[in-house]
């Protein structure tokens, strides 16, 4: 088969070089964007009257049968076409002819195409990755609000530090996943720009409408300089930080799962479905999902820096080291959309083990800095002084194998530091139930705040829920209005002026 570039050469182009630059596996993956993306291109080009409506008319009708086919059936992508963009056109001259199917490639390049598919496709994926975000961040809320007054250990250096509720922790990876949504938001917005018609590198003598294709595809406007919109992928790389941070903190809380479903910790259960047994030792149930949640977030890490390595010597203008930027995408995709899906699972199916959480708060004395605030409250110490106090409380207490729940042992050795707290004070001061609901700082522990935060949480999400919504349902209609008038015109109809969204 003779490449249609084939006209500059003289010899014929080797097989193995034929399939070390081909793309046709990596392309697969938006037939349909470059499908689209070609059908508005020539519903412009009619519209300018850089096409005849008769030739336009016969390649939309031949766009909207691959169309169709690949919808049904998918569209086996060639070698020897090398990508999408020329197995597409290929398809069209074999059905038209030279004449007119090779008419369709008018004022674009493969360029200013390849980048407009990949926009097309990562921000579907980019929404699809932004609503399981915020899936996840409605179950955690959910469980968040459930179990809003369950106290527990909360931990600094890994170690015992004070009590906080379930709800406080786990509302905390509510308020950092918001956050990632607004990043993906921002991705979102960096990926939805037109670059169609800036063609190989520096436009087009013809004179091409770039609005007309920027709405049609919904694009909120272009990247309108040229050289920049066929060169850069800094909204890929965005898309593919965004979804890092997503991953980084899904990590941190697949971590916390891990360690707190140990014996040495038992403070959750993961549950069986979310767990695998050993090949060899029968008392085993390891936590796989979360430790594969944790591992694999490597793997979007790699290919951010893999992406970032890729662009940094680039000189302006296209050139074939940029094929490399879809496999790392890819990867990103696959990796974060099952993850985000299977830890929404994981978060609603945990158990918390309230008699190992109840020990822990005592043995960890969590309420010592509580009782340390009690006492610079009735005496008007320094806080240094209380300080010292109770931690040589804590440590009288730790050598006698004692806690705060020996109320006699703690209320001689206050008296003998000379302060007098009688012990039904000491033992509400302690109290890991009391303490959470005695903090009253904005976005403490105290449940009532819990509840707060979450109301604002939830009217967050709502808002990034909505945008998700409007976005899709946007693309939608965009995509259906593109086709209705392509099928229209097939059909004889004239593409206006007034053909605008």
């Amino acid at each position: 088969m003779k490449q249609l570039w084939k006209s500059r050469f003289v010899d014929a182009v080797a097989d193995e070089t034929l399939h070390y630059t081909e793309t046709t596996e990596i392309d697969n993956r938006f037939t349909q964007h470059d499908l689209w993306g070609s059908i508005v291109h020539v519903l412009m080009l009619i519209k300018c009257r850089i096409l005849a409506e008769a030739d336009g008319q016969a390649i939309l009708t031949v766009l909207l049968e691959l169309l169709d086919e690949e919808r049904k059936s998918g569209i086996p992508l060639e070698i020897e076409h090398e990508d999408v963009h020329l197995n597409i056109e290929a398809r069209v001259i074999a059905k038209l002819g030279l004449e007119i199917g090779g008419r369709m490639h008018t004022a674009r390049s493969r360029n200013d195409q390849v980048v407009t598919d990949l926009r097309l496709y990562l921000r579907e994926q980019l929404l699809e990755a932004y609503a399981g975000t915020v899936d996840l961040i409605r179950e955690i809320l959910q469980r968040a609000t459930k179990d809003s007054e369950v106290v527990m250990v909360g931990y600094t250096h890994s170690q015992a530090a004070q009590p906080i509720t379930f709800g406080f922790w786990l509302s905390a990876y509510a308020s950092i996943l918001l956050r990632d949504c607004t990043r993906l938001q921002s991705a979102f917005r960096a990926t939805n720009r037109s670059t169609l018609g800036a063609c190989a590198l520096a436009g087009t003598s013809f004179n091409i409408d770039r609005q007309f294709t920027s709405e049609l595809l919904s694009f909120d406007g272009l990247v309108e300089h040229a050289l920049d919109a066929t060169s850069s992928r800094d909204f890929a790389i965005e898309t593919a930080s965004a979804l890092a941070f997503v991953m980084a903190t899904i990590s941190r809380l697949a971590e916390e799962l891990v360690w707190w479903s140990s014996l040495e910790y038992s403070l959750l259960d993961v549950g069986d479905a979310f767990s695998t047994g050993s090949s060899i030792m029968p008392q085993k149930r390891n936590p796989v999902v979360a430790e594969l949640a944790r591992g694999r977030a490597t793997v979007v890490f790699g290919a951010l820096t893999e992406m970032l390595a890729l662009v940094k010597a680039l000189p302006l203008g296209y050139s074939c080291d940029l094929q490399q930027d879809k496999p790392p995408l890819w990867r990103i995709f696959d990796v974060t959309l099952p993850t985000l899906s299977i830890m929404r699972s994981q978060v609603k199916a945990l158990k918390i083990n309230r008699e190992r959480t109840t020990n822990a708060l005592w043995m960890g004395f969590t309420t010592a800095t509580e009782l340390a605030n009690e006492i610079v409250k009735r005496y008007n110490l320094a806080f240094r002084d209380a300080y010292a106090v109770t931690g040589g409380l804590v440590k009288e207490l730790g050598t006698q194998g004692r806690d705060f729940r020996d109320i006699p042992a703690m209320e001689q050795y206050l008296r003998q530091a000379g302060f007098h707290i009688a012990a039904k004070d000491i033992e509400e001061i302690v109290s890991p139930e009391n303490a959470v609901r005695r903090q009253v700082s904005i976005g403490s522990t105290n449940p009532d705040s819990v509840q707060k935060m979450i109301a604002t949480f939830e009217q967050e999400l709502s808002e990034h829920s909505a945008f998700v919504s409007d976005q899709r349902e946007r693309i939608q209609n965009a995509m259906d209005k593109s086709l209705r008038l392509a099928r229209e015109h097939a059909h004889g109809e004239p593409v206006s002026e007034g053909a605008q969204l």
